[in-house]
């Protein structure tokens, strides 16, 4: 009776312990677990409901893939609409023609980079405004023609402990499918952030890539498109292998540099491609050209590279109008004597313009010495810029065959940095403050005191 007595001056907290002890048995016994996958609503059903050419409005909700779409409708959504995979298939495989899916939010949990979030087999179809968040790849379109994929953002989930990136997914990834316009996307933390293989005639258009490992891939096409992409804090912004007739125009390329194998552009193996109007700056290396043939890079702003641009076993290729700006080695080449190199700037350069056109009367021939002897003796580095190292450059000419030479440079750059007024303006405005309070500081601590 003591006992009870005393349960019963004590009876809220008793009777709270005993309510808390239920709550455990429901949420953490077998029988309280509710597993994510049965969450929501299956959408294949409602698929199946819809005649061709019909449209299926999907409420705000949640809903239960994989599903497949084999005859011509159009997905909408009525506010947010989540869709989650079985992480053994794609969320949805698109087999019909002549379809659009817009506005779905796409969470797949596979984890095999083989397979992809969603899989496209038909040809003249339109994926808008999707959000995917794979560990697989994002979007895979296989032998599919004429589809356009525009406002498209793919991520893998963020980790504690990321995977390589060899095992990851490619962000949007094309094989054997062409004319298809890829337009607006946003790829990031993917192995390949677009990757096109076989294919030919495809336009890849306004995306930005992050944080991958090639942010544009492309091999064995033909008559392909990179214009006005962004790439950056990739290995390597874009890689153009074994292709002919590329034209890649107006891209930006930026801070590929953590990685030894780091550039802006990588041409392997490349014929009659036209890279022109791009900006590369701050990589490892800017623009690497490896067996190229016929091509031509021309308008290209290089700078703040380590290398600028480095050539190797390529020939017939035409190099003009480049700027080449802060670069610690502005160019190397091997084996690339047969190239047409005129009319770039340097910023290096003081050249004799005689004839006041604008072009030096003077060769500008790239020297490869202070990169060749840091390969070997890496804390020559600290040396860089000092006037020992213009000296040593100058007693050890370069060789003909590992340089490249400008038989008529620009005296003057004809190609503006974008953002440079404004860096020099904030760059000023910083003196101006410096100036006033050194200013303030050696009156108030120094003549004032007197």
């Amino acid at each position: 009776m003591k006992g009870w007595q005393g349960i019963k001056r004590q009876r809220p907290a008793f009777w709270l312990m005993i309510l808390w002890m239920l709550a455990g048995l429901v949420f953490f016994s077998p029988f309280g677990q509710v597993d994510a996958a049965e969450e929501g609503t299956p959408l294949q059903p409602l698929i199946d409901q819809v005649e061709a050419g019909g449209t299926l409005i999907l409420e705000a909700g949640s809903y239960i893939g994989p599903a497949t779409i084999s005859r011509p409708i159009h997905i909408k959504t009525e506010g947010t609409v989540k869709i989650t995979g079985d992480g053994v298939h794609p969320v949805i495989t698109l087999q019909a023609d002549d379809s659009s899916i817009t506005g779905l939010q796409i969470y797949d949990e596979m984890d095999d980079r083989e397979k992809a979030a969603i899989l496209v087999e038909g040809s003249r179809n339109r994926l808008e405004k999707l959000q995917i968040i794979t560990r697989a790849s994002g979007i895979q379109l296989r032998e599919a023609h004429s589809n356009v994929l525009e406002g498209l953002t793919v991520q893998r989930p963020q980790e504690t402990n990321p995977v390589r990136l060899s095992r990851r997914g490619n962000g949007i990834d094309l094989w054997g499918s062409n004319d298809n316009l890829i337009i607006g996307n946003r790829v990031s933390h993917m192995h390949d952030g677009i990757y096109v293989e076989n294919s030919q005639s495809n336009r890849v258009e306004n995306n930005r890539v992050d944080r991958s490992r090639y942010g544009y891939h492309f091999m064995f096409t033909k008559d392909s498109y990179l214009v006005d992409n962004e790439g950056q804090y990739n290995v390597t912004g874009a890689m153009i292998m074994s292709s002919d007739q590329t034209e890649v125009t107006g891209n930006t390329f930026s801070e590929q540099s953590e990685n030894v194998n780091s550039q802006g552009l990588l041409l392997f193996d490349v014929n009659t491609t036209v890279v022109r109007s791009n900006r590369v700056e701050g990589n490892r290396i800017g623009f690497y050209i490896e067996q190229a043939k016929d091509s031509q890079l021309t308008d290209n702003w290089i700078a703040r590279n380590f290398i600028g641009i480095e050539m190797l076993s390529s020939e017939g290729n035409e190099l003009s109008g480049n700027h080449l700006i802060s670069n610690v080695n502005q160019a190397q080449a091997a084996d690339s004597a047969d190239n047409s190199v005129n009319g770039n700037y340097w910023d290096d350069f003081k050249g004799i313009d005689l004839q006041g056109d604008g072009y030096s009367d003077l060769t500008y021939r790239t020297n490869p010495f202070f990169v060749t002897l840091t390969q070997s003796a890496s804390a020559y580095q600290l040396f860089f810029g000092s006037p020992g190292m213009v000296f040593l450059e100058g007693m050890f000419p370069a060789d003909p065959e590992q340089s490249l030479a400008d038989e008529a440079p620009l005296m003057k750059p004809v190609m503006e940095s974008a953002g440079q007024g404004a860096l020099n303006g904030y760059t000023l405005a910083i003196c101006a403050f410096l100036f006033v309070c050194s200013t303030l500081f050696i009156y108030l601590w120094g003549v004032r005191r007197q």
